[in-house]
């Protein structure tokens, strides 16, 4: 059978095959796009872990958005795959029902509205694959994950980073498009005859977020999983 190509691309052309291993598969999982941008933000994270190089003031702003948009991408994964998990199980919402909360709302981008969904999700494999008799999602104890330890501790954090950058224009743009302010302005250090500034320390920051982005992200990877099982049959290897 021939492989054909819908629509042609200047710049994503790989009519002669010699770049083909960079394949993205289009379906609805988000763990291939949630693991790609946490590992582009660890990998210019590392050189602050490290203490090497010189940086400019500016260059810890990708670092932030990277983590903030591959967490971003594991709750809607989340969400989407547990409910596809729950529908193989009697319950859950229907893929579009599930689409649609994900997207609603006026601000599409914000995580904390994303968390009721996602605790949710968390409850449901608690106590339907766990068998824990959890009542509530706070119930639930993550174990030694450094300081994710509790659902209570992922909404703290998310919470946190959704009070600051609630529309994931922070570390993107200088100014915001509707106040035409700074979106940082709230959180500045100011010093008088100077430019005020956002302080922060990327180590830190990356301390606490790594952590939170690599356990939703192993969440959203055992969802899907479970998800290929119920539909395809477990895999057995090669």
């Amino acid at each position: 059978m021939a492989l054909k190509k819908r629509g042609s691309s200047l710049l994503f052309d790989d009519s002669k095959g010699r770049h083909r291993n960079d394949i993205v598969k289009l379906n609805r999982n988000f763990s291939p796009y949630g693991g790609a941008f946490h590992r582009a933000a660890f990998s210019l994270a590392k050189p602050f872990l490290e203490g090497r190089g010189n940086f400019l003031d500016s260059d810890g702003l990708p670092v932030v958005y990277l983590y903030r948009h591959a967490l971003e991408l594991y709750l809607k994964g989340i969400i989407l795959a547990g409910n596809n998990l729950m529908r193989h199980m009697g319950e859950g919402l229907s893929e579009e029902e599930a689409l649609d909360r994900i997207a609603r709302g006026n601000n599409p981008h914000g995580l904390s509205r994303l968390l009721p969904e996602v605790g949710k999700v968390f409850l449901f494999v608690s106590v339907h694959i766990y068998d824990s008799g959890a009542k509530n999602v706070d119930d639930i104890d993550f174990g030694g994950r450094g300081p994710i330890r509790s659902f209570s501790d992922v909404k703290k954090y998310i919470d946190d980073f959704d009070k600051v950058d609630p529309k994931a224009v922070a570390t993107r743009y200088p100014i915001d498009k509707k106040s035409k302010r700074p979106p940082l302005e709230g959180y500045a250090y100011t010093l008088e005859g100077y430019d005020d500034f956002f302080g922060y320390s990327v180590n830190k920051f990356v301390e606490i977020i790594d952590p939170l982005v690599e356990f939703l992200g192993g969440f959203t990877d055992q969802l899907e999983d479970w998800v290929r099982e119920r539909e395809e049959g477990p895999f057995d290897g090669y």
